[in-house]
């Protein structure tokens, strides 16, 4: 992301979240209706987790929105892919960002329900400068 923004190259929106939200994520995943999509969803974890070698537990995942005319989200999406590449990240595809931003939503609702059952809690968006990431980070959790 620090790349992202010192390429000068801004999304219209990319989020950042790190291994318990991409874990709750995947967790809202919705049950494959056909054996097709089966397949698929198992290959794809296969070449994720054996091939690239990923560790699921130690997995983020940013999701990014382009917007502007073809030409401009193309060329946003070259180079934010070739940053990703540079780091050992790879394009996941248009539904685990639909996700992403799903879980935005669904973490508000949970939220305001726990309010009934007298659990406070909190979800934010916040930005910061990159130096104090790591700070934040610790600071909040």
């Amino acid at each position: 992301m620090y790349d992202v923004a010192m390429a000068k190259m801004w999304p219209a929106s990319i989020r950042l979240m790190d291994n318990n939200q991409f874990v709750f994520g995947m967790s809202l995943k919705t049950e494959v209706k056909s054996k097709t999509h089966e397949l698929m969803d198992k290959a794809k974890k296969f070449v994720v987790t054996e091939i690239l070698k990923y560790e699921p537990e130690k997995m983020c995942l940013c999701t990014i929105v382009y917007e502007g005319t073809p030409e401009e989200v193309h060329l946003q999406q070259s180079k934010v892919n070739s940053l990703a590449k540079k780091f050992k990240g790879f394009r996941a595809g248009p539904e685990n960002g639909e996700r992403g931003y799903f879980l935005t939503f669904v973490i508000a609702y949970i939220r305001d329900f726990a309010f009934e059952y007298g659990y406070v809690a909190e979800s934010f968006e916040t930005s910061c400068q990159w130096k104090d990431v790591s700070r934040l980070c610790k600071n909040t959790s």
